[in-house]
Protein backbone atom coordinates (compact mmCIF):
# COMPACT_ATOMS: atom_id res chain seq x y z
CA UNK A 1 0.00 0.00 0.00
CA UNK A 2 3.08 2.44 0.74
CA UNK A 3 4.26 1.64 -2.61
CA UNK A 4 1.18 2.52 -4.28
CA UNK A 5 0.92 5.99 -2.45
CA UNK A 6 4.38 6.68 -3.26
CA UNK A 7 3.61 5.95 -6.90
CA UNK A 8 0.53 8.25 -7.08
CA UNK A 9 1.82 11.16 -5.02
CA UNK A 10 5.53 11.02 -7.35
CA UNK A 11 3.32 11.03 -10.23
CA UNK A 12 4.60 7.83 -12.07
CA UNK A 13 1.08 6.49 -11.82
CA UNK A 14 -2.27 8.52 -13.24
CA UNK A 15 -4.95 8.17 -11.62
CA UNK A 16 -8.06 6.94 -13.50
CA UNK A 17 -10.96 8.88 -11.49
CA UNK A 18 -12.00 11.68 -13.60
CA UNK A 19 -11.48 15.26 -11.58
CA UNK A 20 -14.48 17.25 -11.15
CA UNK A 21 -15.50 20.50 -10.56
CA UNK A 22 -19.20 21.66 -9.37
CA UNK A 23 -20.72 24.80 -8.11
CA UNK A 24 -23.65 25.17 -5.58
CA UNK A 25 -26.16 27.78 -5.78
CA UNK A 26 -28.31 29.08 -2.25
CA UNK A 27 -30.88 31.28 -2.72
CA UNK A 28 -33.83 32.34 -1.20
CA UNK A 29 -35.89 35.50 -1.04
CA UNK A 30 -34.58 38.46 1.31
CA UNK A 31 -36.77 39.18 3.95
CA UNK A 32 -39.43 36.89 2.99
CA UNK A 33 -40.99 35.99 6.48
CA UNK A 34 -40.94 39.67 7.60
CA UNK A 35 -42.75 40.41 3.93
CA UNK A 36 -45.39 37.62 4.71
CA UNK A 37 -46.09 39.49 8.05
CA UNK A 38 -46.17 42.88 6.57
CA UNK A 39 -48.13 42.50 3.02
CA UNK A 40 -49.98 39.11 4.15
CA UNK A 41 -49.60 35.32 3.05
CA UNK A 42 -51.98 35.62 -0.49
CA UNK A 43 -49.54 38.95 -1.79
CA UNK A 44 -46.74 36.98 -0.34
CA UNK A 45 -47.63 33.47 -2.04
CA UNK A 46 -48.36 35.62 -5.27
CA UNK A 47 -43.98 36.58 -5.72
CA UNK A 48 -42.54 33.15 -4.03
CA UNK A 49 -44.48 31.80 -7.43
CA UNK A 50 -42.92 34.60 -9.54
CA UNK A 51 -39.69 33.50 -7.87
CA UNK A 52 -39.83 29.79 -8.30
CA UNK A 53 -40.85 30.15 -11.47
CA UNK A 54 -38.18 33.01 -12.35
CA UNK A 55 -35.08 30.39 -10.68
CA UNK A 56 -36.48 27.72 -12.75
CA UNK A 57 -35.95 29.39 -15.61
CA UNK A 58 -33.01 29.91 -15.12
CA UNK A 59 -31.71 27.27 -13.51
CA UNK A 60 -32.75 25.44 -16.95
CA UNK A 61 -30.83 28.22 -19.25
CA UNK A 62 -27.54 27.65 -17.10
CA UNK A 63 -27.49 24.19 -17.53
CA UNK A 64 -27.87 23.73 -13.59
CA UNK A 65 -30.07 20.87 -11.44
CA UNK A 66 -32.16 21.49 -8.56
CA UNK A 67 -30.84 19.04 -5.67
CA UNK A 68 -33.73 20.94 -2.84
CA UNK A 69 -36.26 23.01 -2.33
CA UNK A 70 -37.69 24.25 1.00
CA UNK A 71 -40.06 27.44 0.92
CA UNK A 72 -38.30 30.35 -0.41
CA UNK A 73 -35.17 28.21 -0.44
CA UNK A 74 -33.07 26.89 -3.29
CA UNK A 75 -30.14 24.15 -3.26
CA UNK A 76 -28.78 23.95 -6.86
CA UNK A 77 -25.54 21.98 -8.72
CA UNK A 78 -23.96 23.66 -11.61
CA UNK A 79 -20.75 22.00 -13.85
CA UNK A 80 -19.09 25.01 -13.60
CA UNK A 81 -18.80 28.25 -11.09
CA UNK A 82 -19.08 30.59 -14.30
CA UNK A 83 -22.78 28.97 -14.93
CA UNK A 84 -23.42 29.36 -11.13
CA UNK A 85 -22.66 32.98 -11.07
CA UNK A 86 -24.51 33.88 -13.97
CA UNK A 87 -27.74 31.91 -12.66
CA UNK A 88 -27.52 34.25 -9.53
CA UNK A 89 -27.40 37.58 -10.89
CA UNK A 90 -30.30 35.96 -13.81
CA UNK A 91 -32.10 35.55 -10.43
CA UNK A 92 -31.26 38.68 -8.08
CA UNK A 93 -31.49 41.89 -10.86
CA UNK A 94 -35.05 40.94 -12.02
CA UNK A 95 -36.30 40.12 -8.56
CA UNK A 96 -34.59 43.39 -6.89
CA UNK A 97 -37.31 45.73 -9.12
CA UNK A 98 -40.90 45.93 -9.83
CA UNK A 99 -42.85 43.78 -11.72
CA UNK A 100 -41.53 41.00 -10.35
CA UNK A 101 -40.78 42.30 -6.83
CA UNK A 102 -43.33 44.65 -6.61
CA UNK A 103 -42.99 45.33 -2.77
CA UNK A 104 -39.12 46.68 -3.52
CA UNK A 105 -39.35 49.96 -2.57
CA UNK A 106 -36.04 51.22 -1.59
CA UNK A 107 -32.32 50.50 -2.64
CA UNK A 108 -30.31 48.00 -0.59
CA UNK A 109 -28.46 50.59 2.71
CA UNK A 110 -25.10 51.18 0.59
CA UNK A 111 -24.19 53.35 4.32
CA UNK A 112 -23.68 56.98 4.42
CA UNK A 113 -23.17 59.29 1.54
CA UNK A 114 -20.61 61.66 1.34
CA UNK A 115 -20.19 64.89 -0.65
CA UNK A 116 -16.76 66.56 -1.79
Amino acid sequence: MTGEVSRHVSGTETSTVPSLTRAFLFADLRDYTRLVETHGASRAAELLERYRVLVRDAVGRFGGAEIKTEGDSFYVVFDSVSAAVQCGLAILFPMSRPPLNPFRTRAPDRGPSTSA
